[in-house]
């Protein structure tokens, strides 16, 4: 299974944030956690304290040049998750001080439990940024995954519809 808990602040200051994790099956055994965040124009990097513990300080892997430069972050904090229902405190800071706007976090849980099915998880670990030069698409391809349902989950942070038209 698979549970994903985001708050998104449109070029706020996210620093410190509670996420809440609720339908992760008592008996469940935690298979990955990852703590994900992005930053705007700065790439110096990010320190986490996720439920107590460091994270240590991260680079950020940059995505497109535009109107502004996001770079994404991640942490994988699997030792430090449990069955839900949980909530995780954790702040972001920075490496190098200066200003910043963390934009959106996001906790992606995968698990495995006797009663859940069998199913396959892919998660497009990465970023995309549609906008910002006036009306684009942007696709992902997820090549070889088993024939059946699909759910896709997509987290967004910064949208602009009211001059970008990105929804």
């Amino acid at each position: 299974g698979i549970e994903i808990a985001a708050a998104a602040a449109s070029a706020l200051q996210l620093t410190t944030v509670t996420l809440s994790i609720s339908t992760i099956p008592p008996g469940a055994i935690i298979q990955r956690a990852t703590l994900h965040a992005s930053e705007v124009n700065r790439a110096a990097g990010l320190n986490v304290s996720f439920a107590g513990n460091s994270g240590g300080p991260v680079g950020g892997r940059g995505s497109v040049p535009g109107f502004i430069t996001m770079y994404e972050y991640s942490w994988d904090v699997t030792p430090h998750v449990t069955p839900s229902p949980n909530s995780y405190s954790f702040t972001v800071g920075q490496a190098v001080p200066a200003s910043f706007q963390i934009a959106v976090v996001a906790l992606i849980v995968v698990w495995q439990h006797p009663n859940e099915p069998n199913r396959t998880i892919a998660i497009f670990d990465g970023m995309k940024q549609v906008g910002e030069n006036g009306p684009e698409t942007e696709s992902v391809v997820f090549g070889s995954l088993p024939a059946g349902a699909t759910t896709a989950w997509v987290v967004t942070s910064g949208d602009d519809n009211a001059s970008s038209g990105e929804s």
